[in-house]
C-alpha cells in the first residue's frame, strides 16, 4: 500500500518492500507523469515512486514553499538557484535543471518576486 504522511518535516513514500522517508527541504522539484511521480532532491539522484502527483500536493498543501506550476509540476521555491531564460536550476550536490514553457516561467518569477527573494 503507498501512503504518504509528513513525519518531522519528512515524507513517507512507500514502495514495494519499504518505505522512503525524504526530507522536505531536500526536495527540489516533483514531476508528476500518470501514475508517477520522480522526485529531484538535492543530495541524491532522483527517484521514480508509484504514485499520483494529486496526493503529493495533497500531502503538501499547508508546506509554503512548495507551489504547483502546472497540474504536472511541484516545485521548492526555497531551493530555485537560478533562471535563465526558460531554464530554472536548483541548488544541491546534483544542481537540477528544467526546461519550462515561457508562461510557467512568469508564474515562478511572480512567485519569488512576491516573496522578495
Amino acid at each position: 500500500m503507498l501512503t504518504s504522511k509528513l513525519v518531522n518535516k519528512k515524507i513517507r513514500l512507500g514502495f514495494t518492500g519499504g518505505y522512503d522517508f525524504i526530507p522536505l527541504n531536500d526536495i527540489s522539484l516533483i514531476l508528476g507523469q500518470g501514475d508517477y511521480i520522480t522526485i529531484y532532491q538535492q543530495t541524491t539522484k532522483a527517484k521514480t515512486y508509484t504514485y499520483r502527483i494529486s496526493k503529493i500536493e495533497k500531502a503538501l498543501e499547508h508546506q509554503l514553499h512548495f507551489i504547483k506550476l502546472t497540474k504536472s509540476i511541484l516545485i521548492n521555491i526555497n531551493n530555485v538557484a537560478q533562471i535563465i531564460g526558460n531554464t530554472v536550476r536548483f541548488t544541491g550536490k546534483g544542481s537540477s535543471t528544467i526546461e519550462l514553457s515561457h508562461r510557467v516561467i512568469k508564474t515562478l518569477k511572480d512567485e519569488l518576486l512576491w516573496l522578495n527573494i
